[in-house]
């Protein structure tokens, strides 16, 4: 696949995205996965854009890779 402005990832959240959630009031753990909608696309596997969090918050990605850790996103698996 190709990674596009407008593509829905899956992003799993760091220590410090769980922290920034806490403190808009959202409850959320590092290691949880959320889907992340793609802004701006930088190289093959680094994006900017949104993360959607349970409840009514979202937080700002920054030039996320690509991979299966902490504070990186993989394409949702087809079922």
């Amino acid at each position: 696949m190709t990674l596009t402005p407008g593509r829905i990832v899956l992003y799993r959240l760091s220590v410090q995205d769980a922290e920034v959630a806490r403190e808009i009031d959202i409850s959320a753990k590092a290691d949880e996965i959320v889907p992340a909608i793609v802004v701006r696309v930088w190289g093959d596997t680094r994006f900017s854009g949104q993360a959607f969090l349970d409840g009514v918050g979202s937080i700002w990605l920054s030039q996320v890779e690509e991979g299966d850790q902490r504070g990186q996103w993989q394409w949702p698996t087809r079922q």
